[in-house]
């Protein structure tokens, strides 16, 4: 019946101090144990995130985009043809943090996954040479 939003609200009014627990439960049309509930939930999960714990649960979508792109990377790292290739990535790093980036979310640690991820995607060094830097042609 109270979306996130709504139970944030209110747990912060209580907080607040303005009126009574009593009167906002009345008000909002919730039993006072339901209110302390939400307010202990509210407390635990600030205390989590302020000790650094940043497991949560990730949506679906989350977690289909994660499982994606580590699929991706695997493939990517299947076809790398290292003679043909101007990208320098340390292949045994690569198949690690891909490696890492899977278990993590098979154990439901989206974020870390993602971050182990960034950091292989941060480690690709490409050598490239831009074709509007061409000389142009003496036939003008």
């Amino acid at each position: 019946k109270f979306s996130s939003e709504d139970k944030i609200r209110i747990v912060l009014e209580g907080l607040r101090g303005e009126y009574s627990i009593a009167e906002l439960c009345r008000r909002e049309g919730i039993a006072e144990s339901l209110y302390y509930n939400w307010s202990k939930d509210f407390l635990a999960a600030g205390k989590r995130r302020l000790s650094g714990d940043t497991a949560r649960q990730a949506t679906s979508g989350e977690v289909t985009s994660l499982k994606r792109e580590a699929r991706d990377l695997k493939e990517a790292l299947a076809n790398i043809d290292l003679s043909a290739s101007t990208a320098s990535l340390p292949i045994k790093f690569a198949k690690t943090k891909v490696n890492d980036a899977a278990n993590l979310i098979a154990s439901g640690k989206f974020y870390e996954a993602n971050l182990a991820l960034i950091t292989l995607e941060d480690s690709v060094v490409i050598d490239a040479v831009s074709v509007d830097a061409a000389p142009a042609s003496d036939k003008d």
